[in-house]
């Protein structure tokens, strides 16, 4: 009983702490627009079966349309900090989310190629426009909650990308079809677009940092030294894993083994699912036992799990396996902490974002390569090349100095 009271007592104070001097709506308003700006990026993987039927689109091509939705989200990170800066975060989330409203409509309606591909692209610009001022509004809002409001709002994240799939997935199986499973966010979204607007000051940060501070050769000779390269490398290896399995791991399932697109896409649900619980016992366990400890666990469990699954069948076996899978998810919220703390304070949140977009712009070839390889007969020879990944990135863990 005593154990449960204190956790009545947590959850209570967290609630208390992000609905504190009228906040609550911004919160919720912010987060909303995370699950699905986040959840909705996994929806085009997961319905692609639905979609290269329809559009008759070899592997190859799929995955170069992914790779241009992951380019798009990452090329558009730093951009959405600095925007932010300058005009203020209402304005850029408001409109980065009203972009991905578009995008999503005019990928729902696409009559083509071309045009699907355009509002790919469109809505992973909204959406990486997004990811960057989202974190710093909610530091703002909450100076002395800042990681208890981004960790609550990045859970959130998660759940959509475990719930969204599994619904675009069902949408897609009616008469709605494809297009109703990726056109149905576009409602909540352009909700998302009106609350923000209510809900977010037109400013939340502070005064600007001196230029000096903010140059390009001052993020620079932050992140060109041993620590912060070293956590890009990692970051950059396991990020072509990502990449690479999340654009086509419901692709891998009804092609190699035998299962529905529904089943495909609710194994999809649960990889993400996964996350909701993993990322926050991760956090814990590096706190406890170390980064360098807890990445490594991450890490080698992922490997593991890419070999066995290239062996793999049935869903007695699939379903725990998808579940070791997601342990992945929980390398991210650990090793993004690591990394903001290797950089000097006055170029953290540049630096960090300079980063992000390096290292998700350089792994969004891995769909196109994975849907080459597949379209070769080699799918999975891919997905070992995506465990081959994860064992660099485990070299390079392994050289992290000891926390």
């Amino acid at each position: 009983m005593s154990s449960r009271g204190s956790l009545r007592r947590g959850v209570a104070a967290t609630v208390g702490q992000l609905r504190g001097d009228g906040r609550g709506w911004l919160f919720v308003v912010v987060t909303v627009g995370w699950l699905f700006a986040i959840g909705t990026r996994v929806v085009f993987p997961a319905l692609l079966p639905q979609v290269r039927a329809a559009l008759a689109l070899d592997l190859t091509t799929a995955g170069l349309v992914l790779t241009a939705l992951w380019v798009a989200y990452a090329v558009s990170q730093f951009p959405g900090g600095v925007l932010g800066d300058r005009f203020g975060e209402r304005a850029i989330l408001a409109a980065s989310a009203a972009v991905a409203t578009g995008g999503l409509v005019l990928a729902a309606v696409a009559p083509d190629l071309r045009v699907f591909v355009a509002g790919t692209v469109v809505f992973g610009v909204g959406t990486g426009l997004y990811s960057t001022p989202r974190m710093t509004v909610l530091s703002d809002v909450y100076p002395r909650a800042a990681a208890t409001a981004i960790g609550v709002s990045q859970a959130a994240g998660n759940v959509g990308t475990a719930a969204l799939p599994v619904v675009a997935g069902l949408l897609a199986a009616t008469a709605l079809g494809w297009r109703g499973g990726i056109g149905f966010a576009a409602l909540p979204f352009a909700a998302v677009v009106a609350g923000l607007w209510l809900t977010v000051p037109r400013r939340t940060s502070s005064a600007a940092v001196p230029d000096a501070e903010r140059s390009f050769r001052s993020m620079l000779g932050g992140i060109l030294r041993p620590g912060p390269l070293l956590v890009f490398a990692v970051m950059l290896a396991m990020s072509v894993v990502y990449q690479g399995f999340t654009s086509f791991y419901p692709t891998y399932l009804v092609t190699e083994k035998g299962l529905s697109n529904g089943t495909a896409a609710l194994l999809f649900g649960l990889f993400f699912a996964t996350g909701v619980v993993i990322q926050p016992l991760m956090g814990t366990a590096s706190d406890r036992i170390g980064t360098r400890v807890a990445l490594v666990g991450c890490v080698v469990t992922t490997t593991g799990a890419l070999v066995v699954l290239t062996l793999a069948d049935g869903l007695l076996v699939l379903v725990p396996l998808t579940v070791l899978l997601g342990v992945q998810l929980g390398f991210w919220p650990v090793v993004n902490a690591h990394a903001i703390t290797l950089l000097p304070t006055a170029v953290q949140g540049s630096g960090f974002g300079l980063i992000r977009t390096a290292y998700l712009l350089l792994a969004a070839t891995a769909p196109a390569g994975i849907g080459a390889l597949a379209d070769a007969g080699l799918f999975d020879e891919a997905f070992l090349l995506l465990a081959v990944s994860a064992g660099v990135a485990l070299v390079f863990v392994l050289r992290l100095p000891t926390d």
